[in-house]
């Protein structure tokens, strides 16, 4: 009810002089989407909120993902950069090195994906999700499965 009377009294916030009328008007305005996300979450509407838990729960996931790439990309420069005392592009000399390597490793991870997919469980030593997940390490987790996850 009080947020239906400020909606009454916007009005009001074009008379009033602008460092008092702009960041009412800000105010007032923010809480329309509040207001109407609120009345949604509350009665249930359109069952949204399984939506709006789902993408929560995605796009924290992908945040943390990413993150975690990023954070490993800049660890392993940094590694790159102590160990060598020279950045990484020029120790390749080209990024033609780099695209090889991103693409060799892309061409692993694809193999030992498929491989771990269509593969019966009885051929590979260890579980099969176990398996999935260590191949996403970079070239040592497709060349380990290929090496020692799978039975002869």
């Amino acid at each position: 009810m009080p947020l239906g009377s400020i909606f009454i009294g916007l009005p009001l916030v074009w008379t009033l002089p602008p460092w008092i009328g702009f960041p009412l008007g800000i105010a007032v305005f923010s809480a329309i989407p509040v207001a109407v996300g609120f009345a949604v979450l509350r009665y249930r509407l359109y069952a949204i909120d399984i939506l709006i838990n789902r993408t929560l729960v995605y796009g924290a996931l992908t945040a943390l993902l990413a993150a975690g790439y990023f954070g490993s990309i800049m660890v392993l420069q940094g590694i790159g950069n102590l160990v060598y005392q020279v950045p990484f592009r020029m120790l390749t000399g080209q990024r033609r090195g780099l695209v090889l390597s991103g693409a060799v490793q892309v061409a692993l991870l694809i193999a030992a994906l498929v491989d771990i997919r269509w593969r019966p469980e009885d051929e590979i030593r260890g579980n099969k999700r176990l398996w999935t997940a260590a191949a996403f390490v970079n070239f040592v987790g497709p060349v380990s499965y290929f090496l020692f996850g799978r039975r002869r």
